[in-house]
């Protein structure tokens, strides 16, 4: 537990640390104007393209790499968490792309609108609900798996007068609370990396703000499926895990209402599965639509 404390307090300095010093470095390009003033509109724009396009091909070895080293530190404990690891890295890399973006110069004319951007504006209101109600429905999972864990929280065990039953392994606290960590630093930091999208300096004038509304839509939207992909599979394991360990007690007592809440495990199991194959073929047909409107841009 104390191992796990101290990875807690890590990752959440880790991810302060980079987003803190991914701010001041873009107060340095602020100051020292990153995009040149003779920049065209389709220069700025694609120069903020190329930046952000590079941080997509980053976030990839990067959540391997952090995946590879959680399951090297923690072995078994860290088989639920890296997934929300995976996720929480690549977001932490998108966020720092989306700050250090090239920035307008200093001297150059900018719009403004009395309307603010929110992050629906980019994300979807119904992906954000979805993304967030994904997110809660894991910690939910967490949550009731570790309520019908053993003391260990490793296991499952109940009494009756006749003996008892167990089950090993159960995703209870012992398995879970890395997890749970790691699924807090992605819901706060997704949750920042959509208000810095809909915040960023816009780096040209109208001219530019069409292929740039598409670039800060495609990050959103990269974003939110991440996040909730990382929760539906978060889910999936918790509940497959738990479910087949609920039907398989060992022992002499009557485990009728542990076996009917593990078809509900299961049932559940089934519901994320089928949640992922949607978005799976969301992200497909978004990639597919992002690539016609850079054609038409």
């Amino acid at each position: 537990m104390s191992l796990l404390l101290l990875f807690a307090i890590v990752l959440m300095a880790a991810c302060v640390t980079v987003t803190v010093a991914a701010y001041r470095w873009r107060a340095e390009r602020l100051r020292s104007g990153a995009l040149a003033a003779t920049a065209t509109a389709d220069e700025a724009t694609a120069a903020v393209a190329r930046h952000l396009r590079a941080a997509r091909w980053l976030a990839l070895p990067l959540a391997v790499l952090v995946s590879v080293l959680a399951y090297l530190a923690f072995d078994d404990l860290a088989i639920f968490a890296i997934p929300a690891l995976a996720a929480l890295s690549a977001v932490v890399c998108w966020l720092v792309a989306e700050t250090t973006a090239p920035l307008p110069p200093p001297a150059s004319v900018r719009e403004a609108s009395l309307a603010p951007r929110d992050l629906y504006e980019y994300a979807g209101r119904r992906r954000t609900f979805l993304t967030r109600a994904s997110l809660g429905l894991a910690f939910a999972t967490l949550a009731v798996a570790a309520l019908l864990a053993d003391r260990q929280g490793s296991g499952l065990e109940i009494s009756c007068s006749a003996g008892g039953a167990t089950t090993s392994p159960f995703p209870g606290l012992t398995y879970t609370s890395l997890t749970a960590v790691a699924l807090v630093a992605l819901a706060v930091m997704s949750e920042f990396a959509m208000l810095r999208i809909a915040n960023r300096p816009d780096p040209a004038g109208a001219e530019a703000k069409p292929a740039d509304e598409l670039l800060r839509r495609s990050s959103a939207g990269a974003i939110v499926r991440t996040t909730m992909g990382a929760a539906l599979v978060v889910i999936f394991g918790v509940t497959l895990t738990g479910g087949i360990g609920l039907l398989h007690l060992d022992g002499v007592c009557d485990a009728r209402m542990q076996e009917n809440l593990g078809y509900l495990f299961l049932t559940v199991t089934f519901a994320s599965a089928l949640a992922m194959a949607i978005l799976l073929v969301d992200t497909a047909l978004a990639a597919g639509r992002s690539a016609a409107e850079r054609v038409r841009s």
